[in-house]
This record gives structure tokens, C-alpha cells and sequence, in this order.
């Protein structure tokens, strides 16, 4: 399962605090309008890599110490990702963006792009929420195995045929990685045999794993979720 962030973690964080803090105190030394503007684009890329870092490590630290209770992941019940998180990062980019526009006549061109990329950004990821296309995912507990379904392979893996299953993270994000008895046998909707063998063929090459399922805005602990997976797997096999 996860440990606590380590030196790396640690270390990153505080030199992109660091940096956001360094970069604020030179945006409020500028003396012009002009000189502010051009530093202000250094500022809101520390500002939001400083961020990211410490909500990660914040994030880490509650996973490392999460107690696993599957009472708290629900069986039969679709479990999806918040609606409300994603709504929470797209205002953010519409703010964060919209900051420069609004506050500052004098911009550098590159500058004035970024802030607009980040309005456009928010704007389409907030319009995208609203009208329920995003985010995408889902993971069922059912009878017949665990269901997964989201951007790729919509799938059901019986429980009997997941012979392990860990959680750890992905691309900085947490994930739960599954391992399949004879995965290329697993019955898959129509047509879709050579997609999910692709998929596993990914998951064994850069995860070690035959399969996974990003977890990061699902609302329900990892800890939680991959013990409730383990218990009914344990159940299905006899174990």
C-alpha cells in the first residue's frame, strides 16, 4: 500500500514553496506596472506548482495513515467521481487565469496567452461538468466481479479471476492495480478482446500489474476500496 511522502516528495514541495514565495516578493517589489506584469507569469506557475505539491503531499499523508473500513465502500452501488471536485479544479483555472486579465493593463503577450489558455481551459472544463460529460468513471462492487468502466474499456473482472490487488499511484495520482489469473480469457463485450489485451499488455509493461483504475476523486478511501475488493475476491475464491 502507500508510505509516507519521502525525501523527493518532500524536497519538490519546498522548493516550489519556496519559489512561489520568492516570486511574490519580487512581483511586489516592481515599482511599474509594466515590470509587475512580466513577473506576475513567473508567479502564478510557482503559485500553481507550489500548490499541486502541497495538496499532493497532503494527500499522501492521508492515504499513508487512511484505516481501511469496507463498510465504507458500498456493494451493487455505482461509485463515481465528484462531480464537485471537478467543478472546484475548473473554477480555480477560470480564477487563476482571469486574475491577470482583470488586475493588469500591461501584459507581455506570452503571458496574456497563458492567462487566456487558462480561461478557455476552465471555461470548457466547467461547461463540461455542467452538462455531465466530465469527469468519467465508474466502479461497481457487483455479484459477478468488479466493474470498472472510463475513458478506455468498459469492463467486469470476476472475482475469482483477481488474484491480487494493491494500491499505489500512477502518473502522481492513486490508483488500484489488479492482478488477473489468465486475463486473456476473461470474457469482454464484443470486439473488444484485442483493446483489453493492449490495456493489459500496457499495465504489465510501465505498472507491473495486469490491470488498473485511477481512484483519485472517486470520495472513497483507497485503503477502503482495496480492502472491500480483496474481501469479496477472498470471499469468491473460498479464501
Amino acid at each position: 500500500m502507500h508510505s509516507k511522502p519521502g525525501f523527493i516528495i518532500w524536497s519538490s514541495t519546498i522548493i516550489c514553496v519556496a519559489l512561489a514565495i520568492a516570486a511574490l516578493s519580487n512581483t511586489l517589489a516592481q515599482t511599474s506596472e509594466a515590470a509587475r506584469g512580466q513577473s506576475l507569469g513567473i508567479l502564478l506557475v510557482c503559485f500553481l506548482a507550489a500548490g499541486t505539491s502541497v495538496w499532493r503531499l497532503i494527500r499522501l499523508y492521508r492515504t499513508a495513515n487512511e484505516v481501511a473500513d469496507i463498510t465504507k465502500v458500498p456493494f451493487g452501488v455505482p461509485l463515481r467521481p465528484s462531480r464537485s471536485k471537478a467543478m472546484t479544479v475548473a473554477i480555480g483555472m477560470l480564477a487563476i487565469g482571469a486574475m491577470p486579465l482583470i488586475t493588469m493593463t500591461t501584459l507581455t503577450p506570452i503571458i496574456r496567452g497563458g492567462a487566456w489558455l487558462l480561461v478557455a481551459g476552465g471555461v470548457g472544463m466547467l461547461a463540461a461538468v455542467l452538462a455531465r460529460l466530465l469527469p468519467v468513471g465508474q466502479i461497481t462492487l457487483r455479484a459477478d466481479g468488479l466493474a470498472l468502466a472510463g475513458r478506455g474499456l468498459p469492463i467486469v473482472l470476476p472475482w475469482e479471476r483477481i488474484s491480487a490487488v494493491e494500491g499505489g499511484e500512477y502518473g502522481g495520482n492513486p490508483a488500484i492495480f489488479l492482478w488477473l489469473d489468465s486475463p486473456e480469457t476473461i470474457a469482454v463485450p464484443p470486439g473488444k478482446h484485442k483493446a483489453f489485451m493492449r490495456q493489459v499488455a500496457f499495465c504489465r509493461n510501465l505498472m507491473d500489474a495486469d490491470y488498473y483504475h485511477p481512484t483519485i476523486s472517486y470520495g472513497v478511501g483507497l485503503a477502503s476500496l482495496v480492502a472491500a475488493i480483496d474481501h469479496h475476491r477472498r470471499k469468491a475464491s473460498g479464501g
